[in-house]
């Protein structure tokens, strides 16, 4: 039997038992792969924080794994190889993510519209989606800041493949806050998106809550004549900054398999022990084996008191790190959002 190159790496890791170091050895042996990453580094070297890197067809993540081992980063890995996940668990990295699907239109076009990459490997879109590729680019720039292509001219002309394009695209609104919540058509209450090599914040707008506020008339001379009270909402804007790295929502919708449920839940019952006040999981970030929270002190919940994750919620997390069918991850979401519905028909 004829065993491929990943099976076979799988295999000499396994047979010498070496250490993570030396898989990347093996994987940074080839010649062309070290012109391609001198050629990228000289991008990522620009950096001086820490930087969100999609890595769409990563075949056996040799780039993945050397960038988040030489920087700041959070690495995602797009791949439908269930071999992958393997050289994943032999490497042993911290801040890498694996989302183990096969690469759909549909799904970059939803992943564009709730998340942001500082940069998008795209190496071979080309072969990807022979068909299409320059309508998928179009959505790479609506997803990152800086995307990374193959020169498509450089095989037709010969030239050397490790030829490369830099695309700068700033990105600067989320369509979606989530990727199961529907689309903001409202200008005014899209979140904003501002990012620099040294820098990177995300400008929430948002309409506050409040219990009730007066509207006061008054005649030519300044005298009150009438005042009358209201329950409503006011505008405003909240400036935070960016955590790297693709919601726990997103996560599991793509399939994501590294990190393992077991290291995400261990991971939780950590963070669970964080003081905040909106324990959802649209507020937890995955950033390799590690979780984050985002959205402290949202001041749309008025005065919510901050507590460590509740018991229920606590289960509820758990069990949706372990459920695996996007489909099912969906359901988890749907009742909630019927009863929420009907409670609302109720006042």
């Amino acid at each position: 039997m004829r065993l491929s190159f990943i099976q076979l790496l799988i295999f000499l890791c396994i047979a010498q038992n070496i250490n993570s170091n030396s898989v990347d050895n093996i994987l940074e042996s080839d010649h062309h792969f070290q012109s391609v990453y001198t050629s990228i580094k000289q991008t990522l070297d620009k950096f001086n924080r820490p930087f969100t890197l999609l890595d769409i067809g990563a075949h056996n993540g040799q780039y993945s794994f050397r960038i988040a081992r030489d920087y700041d980063s959070v690495c995602v890995m797009l791949e439908d190889n269930a071999e992958l996940l393997n050289i994943c668990l032999l490497n042993n990295v911290e801040n890498v993510i694996l989302l183990n699907k096969n690469i759909l239109f549909d799904d970059l076009k939803r992943l564009s519209e709730c998340e942001q990459f500082d940069v998008i490997l795209a190496l071979d879109i080309q072969n990807q989606f022979p068909n299409n590729w320059q309508e998928i680019l179009n959505i790479l720039k609506r997803m990152g800041d800086l995307i990374i292509i193959k020169d498509p001219d450089a095989q037709k002309e010969n030239r050397t493949i490790s030829t490369l394009l830099l695309i700068s695209q700033e990105k600067h609104s989320l369509m979606r806050k989530l990727w199961l919540l529907p689309p903001t058509n409202s200008q005014d209450q899209k979140h904003i998106i501002h990012s620099n090599y040294n820098e990177k914040v995300l400008e929430k707008r948002i309409l506050r809550p409040i219990n009730k506020y007066l509207l006061q008339q008054t005649d030519k001379n300044g005298n009150l004549v009438a005042s009358e009270a209201f329950f409503g909402s006011y505008p405003m804007r909240k400036i935070t900054p960016w955590i790297p790295g693709i919601n726990l929502i997103t996560f599991k919708m793509l399939c994501g398999s590294y990190p393992t449920a077991s290291q995400m839940i261990e991971n939780f019952k950590k963070l669970s022990h964080t003081q905040h006040s909106d324990w959802v999981p649209g507020n937890i970030v995955v950033q390799g084996k590690k979780l984050s929270l985002i959205d402290f002190d949202d001041p749309t919940l008025g005065h919510r008191e901050q507590q460590q994750c509740p018991q229920e919620i606590f289960e509820f997390v758990t069990k949706l790190i372990t459920t695996n069918a996007p489909s099912q991850v969906q359901g988890f979401f749907e009742p909630k959002r019927k009863d929420k519905s009907k409670g609302r028909k109720r006042k």
